[in-house]
């Protein structure tokens, strides 16, 4: 025998003292806003025991949000419409009024609200016998609810997974669910879990009547029955009461299942809810039949059917026909049990075909999204792959386009700077000769300070040229590196014999520290006294009179020769120390605006460093002084050495 159970859940009663105090806020404001919530809140709390007037007042509440424009009041008071169509049976009705609640309510950020409407459209699949829509509608909701945190809330959403295990005959894990359930009610206060409790007790009775557990299931249904009882909810007792009537008759007692029916019948008169009607006909029938009152089993279950085909409930048609098929088969009546049975068929065949085809539409709307995501995808990757392309094809060709400018400017640089230098030696030449006066006096004095300022400009001129053609050919890839081994110390002495003179006129002292091990470097010569020169040259130019400079040698961790030069002078700032090491780049401030020069010392000693393998670290802090150290290549052992032999030098201001 299977006996059905009225699928939905209802929420925890409320003290009447609230909804009367709810009542009185009402009749007191005139204000739309607050009447619609003031209405929602009363559908949901009044439909526990009265789902009419439950249906009245959230009616009431839409058309007030409708006509004053309150969208998301209006869609909270349709979901207790939703609610309300449901419970009674007014199944299309239902449907329209909260099958889109769902997504709209999550958009709007009230998930609570998503979740119910997610809930009450899987009782309303659920009533219909679509089982996989109401199992999907019913984990939206599960997944929904997850994340507002109202535990009772979550439990009849867990309870609607109950039942559609039930539906589909699973009766032990649907009781196991059940179980989970009643572990997380006993959480929660006892005053505002009666009706869940209710419920749980209800859905757990037909559990157990299904598995043969007779004596458990009618202990479940008459605490259930006390319950509804309690709360004045009379459709739900009566459901409970034609469970308890089942296990009593199957467990033999049938004064008690006699007791059962006929309390069961007054009760029905004040049931309004056509599905648990239904149901409490069509198991009050099965109970008599199992009395052996087949023809009040027949009365009670026509009744049922009628009662279901008033509200158009299919499922609950095709039940009844099956039993009266049963019963007027065990009473002899042939023709009458083919004829509902052939109903029962047909409408079997209709459920299961229209459960067919709203699975198939589900998984065709879902191929069909799949299939537009994955064509948007793929043209995504078209674009982005042409952008690619375009963006790649315009950065070679500006590439290629600067490669060309700067081989230009360089062969440029190059070519200008040697058709400079012949002539800038000329007029050095000849200035030193007539400075010197080798051919005879000049006569006035005036002629020989002219002649040291052309001197001098001429040499700087000539610097500055060397500088940028060496430039132009690193940039060119045209400087030959010719690489031999000399002595740090060495190298070192003869740079600073060099600058010498300009470190006494600037009032600044040199000072060398090596180590005791003379360190052999294998670098291109000419090309490391620049490196050094320049940094010398700098460190002296930007040190204050009375202030030093210290240049040291050592081998690092990593095999390499590090060569340092340490100034006390007017420092660098933090945000500068990149920009000074680029090609004609200067800070521009009042410590070093005073000081000429091109900005090429440090980015070609950079250059001519890398040529070497190595690497120009520069620190410094304003005000106190920079730190230029440079990393060079060791020379094997057994090379030879070059001579530049020449004492330790140590040059005081």
């Amino acid at each position: 025998m299977r006996l059905l159970l009225p699928v939905r859940i209802a929420y925890r009663p409320k003290a009447m003292s609230e909804i009367e105090t709810l009542r009185r806020s009402l009749s007191a404001t005139h204000d739309p806003k607050m009447r619609c919530t003031i209405l929602c809140r009363l559908a949901e709390l009044v439909g526990e025991f009265d789902v009419t007037q439950s249906l009245a007042l959230a009616e009431e509440g839409a058309e007030i949000a409708k006509h004053n424009g309150l969208g998301q009041d209006e869609a909270r008071c349709r979901l207790e419409m939703g609610r309300s169509y449901r419970l009674l049976g007014r199944y299309t009705e239902a449907f329209e009024a909260v099958r889109d609640l769902g997504p709209k309510f999550l958009e709007a950020g009230d998930k609570l609200s998503s979740g119910l409407a997610y809930k009450t459209l899987a009782a309303t699949y659920l009533d219909l016998g679509l089982l996989d829509d109401a199992l999907e509608a019913n984990q939206q909701a599960l997944s929904v609810l997850a994340d507002v945190g109202d535990q009772a809330l979550y439990c009849k959403a867990l309870m609607d997974s109950a039942y559609v295990l039930q539906e589909r005959e699973q009766f032990v894990e649907s009781l196991e669910v059940l179980d989970n359930v009643s572990s997380r009610l006993v959480l929660l206060p006892p005053e505002e879990t009666i009706y869940d409790r209710l419920v749980l007790d209800y859905a757990r009775s037909y559990n157990l009547l299904q598995l043969e557990r007779y004596t458990e299931a009618a202990t479940s249904a008459t605490r259930a029955v006390t319950a509804a009882r309690s709360i004045g909810n009379f459709s739900m007792g009566a459901g409970c009461l034609s469970i308890l009537a089942a296990a009593r008759a199957k467990l033999g007692a049938l004064e008690e299942t006699r007791e059962s029916i006929s309390t069961l019948m007054r009760m029905l008169d004040a049931a309004e809810d056509p599905f648990d009607r239904s149901i409490a006909l069509i198991n009050c029938g099965r109970a008599l039949a199992v009395l052996g009152d087949i023809d009040g089993a027949l009365a009670r279950t026509e009744s049922a059917l009628a009662n279901a085909e008033n509200k158009g409930i299919k499922r609950l048609i095709a039940e009844c026909h099956r039993q009266l098929a049963d019963l007027f088969e065990q009473a002899g009546r042939v023709g009458d049990a083919h004829r509902h049975f052939r109903a029962y068929h047909k409408l079997d065949k209709q459920l299961n075909r229209v459960g067919s085809e709203s699975r198939i539409n589900r998984m065709q709307t879902r191929i069909d999204v799949e299939r537009a995501r994955m064509e948007a995808l793929e043209r995504s990757r078209r674009d982005l792959e042409r952008l690619v392309a375009e963006r790649t094809g315009e950065l070679s060709t500006a590439k290629e386009q600067a490669e060309i400018a700067n081989r230009s400017k360089s062969e440029f640089l190059a070519h200008v700077s040697h058709e400079l230098r012949t002539p800038l030696n000329a007029i050095i030449g000849f200035a030193e000769l007539i400075r010197t006066e080798t051919f005879g006096p000049v006569g006035s004095t005036r002629y020989q300070e002219y002649l040291g300022d052309i001197y001098n400009s001429g040499h700087f001129l000539l610097a500055l040229i060397n500088d940028v053609l060496d430039l132009s050919k690193i940039e060119a890839g045209r400087r030959v590196m010719n690489f031999e081994t000399i002595v740090a110390g060495d190298l070192i002495n003869s740079c600073l014999r060099l600058v010498k003179e300009r470190a006494l006129e600037a009032g600044v002292g040199l000072q060398v520290a090596l180590p005791a091990e003379p360190l052999r470097l294998h670098v291109d010569v000419r090309a490391a006294k620049q490196i050094l020169l320049n940094l010398l040259t700098n460190a002296i130019k930007f040190t204050p009179r009375g202030g030093g400079v210290v240049v040291a040698a050592e081998l690092d961790s990593q095999g390499k020769i590090v060569l340092s030069v340490a100034d006390t002078g007017i420092g660098i700032a933090p945000q500068d120390l990149q920009r000074v090491l680029e090609p004609f780049a200067q800070v521009d401030n009042a410590l070093n605006r005073k000081h000429s020069g091109t900005g090429l010392g440090l980015p070609l000693s950079r250059m001519l460093v890398e040529l070497h393998g190595g690497k120009l670290m520069l620190s410094s802090r304003l005000g106190q002084g920079t730190i230029v150290k440079v990393d060079l290549p060791v020379a094997e052992p057994e090379a030879a050495v070059v001579s530049e032999a020449s004492p330790d030098l140590k040059v005081s201001a």
